[in-house]
């Protein structure tokens, strides 16, 4: 053999062997290994760092200046190696103008597509963070921050000390253009050292592919000498190239990694702290969904002073001392005038009947109003054990549904706000124009209308009697539409509450073989079953009593409702006033049926999902 070929093929064959290296200032190689050593590193520190809390405003403060010392120094280091970024384009640009096969310049010009891809990208992400930290404080908004020593606030981009005042005009508009310019510069610079070192890198990679091509097919070549000589030269070429980019980068990337080391570190650090910030705002949403979900409810219940306050005495107190005003409307504006109105017609038993069918409800009203006063610690309990639902860590399924049940008790609620505002209207409004919705008449003989039938002993048709009557008796009516529509609603609320954890319960029942930690899920599930039955004994607790004198009341009033129902719709003498007051008629018997409907078909709902979770218990 030729020893000039035995000599090429010799170098090739122990020169092949030796891998390219970037170095990081020819002290270790630019490797996966070694960006998971310092990736490991840097998170020990972040462990260090979480130890001293008072570091919080120290880091924020480095991140960012230790980013643009960063730059400084990369555009110093590709200015003293200048000459070799030289060699390294000039030789780039004689391998693209060197003759090539199509197969060689396919190569090469996939390379450089993904390289000016990435470049592309670069430039995004550069567009994008100058907007962020330039434009947001053009409306006040600082993206760091940026109060210096001077103790001035109007944003800046950068977090600097000035020996000037920045808040002064023209100082601070000049300082923000500078600000803006430099921030922009640094991030060119900054994107285009690194992603030039990918471009170089991937032509590199294609020139040795294409190399490699050349060696597979060497025996094929009819003059084997020549393009022998020219893969030894190529390879001799690309192992200069790999020297000339070593020595451009190479003390560049020991930077980099002792920067990367850095503010990792310190980055990990405040994202530690952000995600505690994270974890108490997602508590807070978790807390405001149950607000949500009892707000309208709640709105109601504190208008009449029943929502339980477990904690500020101050507002514990004003709700007990609006709660016994309440009381005193229901009973003196009320319930005694309208019990003397009965007493006074009672050899008349339309007129009794007719005064009965709102004397009724409205003593009903003040028997669920002190009934709910005297459960207030029951009903703290179950508002916390739903408030403690709602919180628990659980699954977007269990969720779903807890919102669900709460969305029905929300839509029902809302159709009772409805009803009980249009039924007030009836009442209130219409008195106003003239027209009694009841027959107003007491034993004075006056016949100015007023909301509620009852008696009084004094004459109600003068001024300013009749106008604080009527002002009291709408206010009382006002109040009482609320207590009747709210009291019974929550406990709608309440059993679709625990119809939704009974629903979970089951879910997590038939899935409890695919759970990992068997004994542990089985454990929660018995707990939470046991709360589940306590829940239910507070709600039984609460309104057993309320729903017995619902029935009697539920009985009565329909018999008494009817009864005048039938005997306006059969009067022949029909004027406006008896329209108004069949109208009312049925709007009373749409009424009850309704709140009794809602405490029968609670009743239900529980029992057939109690049902539902014994079969999976069973299965």
């Amino acid at each position: 053999m030729d020893p000039k070929i035995a000599q090429n093929l010799l170098f090739l064959l122990t020169r092949g062997t030796k891998p390219i290296y970037l170095t990081a200032g020819k002290i270790f190689p630019m490797t996966m290994t070694t960006f998971c050593s310092v990736l490991k590193t840097s998170t020990g520190y972040i462990s260090f760092l979480m130890t001293k809390h008072d570091l919080y405003a120290l880091s924020l403060s480095l991140s960012l200046p230790h980013s643009l010392s960063l730059f400084s120094y990369s555009f110093s280091l590709a200015m003293y190696t200048y000459p070799f970024l030289l060699s390294i384009i000039n030789m780039m640009a004689e391998d693209w103008i060197a003759f090539k096969q199509d197969r060689e310049r396919n190569v090469m010009i996939k390379r450089a597509r993904m390289a000016r891809l990435i470049m592309m990208i670069g430039y995004v992400i550069v567009v994008i963070a100058f907007l962020t930290v330039t434009i947001l404080p053009c409306f006040g908004i600082p993206v760091i921050d940026i109060a210096n020593l001077t103790g001035l606030r109007k944003p800046l981009p950068l977090k600097t000390y000035h020996f000037y005042n920045t808040d002064k005009s023209p100082q601070f508009e000049l300082t923000f253009f500078i600000h803006s310019l430099t921030f922009l510069l640094a991030s060119i610079l900054h994107m285009c050292v690194d992603i030039f070192l990918v471009l170089m890198v991937l032509h590199v990679c294609g020139q040795l592919e294409n190399l490699k091509y050349r060696l597979i097919n060497l025996i094929s070549y009819k003059n084997f000498n020549n393009v022998l000589s020219n893969i030894v030269r190529t390879h001799l070429r690309l192992i200069r190239f790999a020297d000339n980019i070593e020595n451009t980068y190479s003390l560049m990337m020991l930077v980099l990694i002792i920067h990367f080391g850095i503010v990792f570190s310190l980055s990990g650090f405040l994202f530690t702290i952000l995600y505690i910030y994270f974890f108490c705002f997602s508590y807070i949403k978790i807390y405001l969904d149950f607000m949500w979900a009892v707000q309208l409810h709640r709105i109601g219940f504190e208008m009449v002073g029943l929502w339980p306050n477990s904690n500020k005495r101050i507002k514990k107190n004003l709700s007990e001392i609006w709660a016994s005003i309440i009381f005193i409307l229901l009973i003196f504006v009320a319930n005694i005038p309208m019990i003397c109105a009965v007493v006074q017609v009672w050899g008349n038993m339309v007129s009794v009947i007719k005064n009965l069918q709102i004397a009724l409800p409205l003593l009903i009203i003040s028997i669920k109003y002190v009934i709910i006063r005297q459960k207030q610690r029951v009903l703290l309990s179950i508002i916390n054990m739903m408030a403690e639902d709602w919180i628990a860590f659980k699954q977007d399924r269990e969720r779903n549904v807890m919102i669900k049940r709460a969305r029905t008790a929300r839509l029902i609620m809302m159709i009772g706000y409805t009803i009980m505002i249009i039924g007030m209207l009836v009442a209130i409004i219409l008195p106003c124009f003239g027209i009694p919705v009841v027959d107003t008449r007491n034993l004075t003989g006056k016949r100015k209308p007023l909301p509620l039938k009852t008696y009084h002993f004094y004459n109600t048709d003068k001024s300013p009697q009749f106008e604080l009557t009527f002002f009291i008796h709408s206010l009382t009516t006002f109040l009482a539409g609320f207590i009747y529509t709210c009291v019974d609603i929550f406990l709608v609320l309440i059993v679709l509450h625990v119809c939704g954890q009974l629903e979970n319960l089951k879910y997590r029942l038939i899935n409890l073989m695919s759970y990992e930690n068997f004994n542990n899920d089985l454990c929660n599930i018995v707990r939470t079953h046991l709360r589940l039955i306590r829940f239910a004994e507070y709600i039984e607790n609460t309104y057993s009593l309320m729903m017995l004198v619902l029935v009697i009341h539920f009985g009565i009033v329909f018999c008494i409702s009817g009864f005048l129902f039938i005997i306006i719709f059969t009067d022949r003498n029909i004027d406006k006033s008896i329209i108004v007051q069949g109208c009312l008629s049925i709007l009373s018997i749409i009424i009850l049926l309704m709140n009794t409907l809602l405490y029968c078909i609670t009743g239900e709902l529980i029992m057939d999902q109690v049902s539902y979770t014994y079969n999976a218990y069973t299965k």
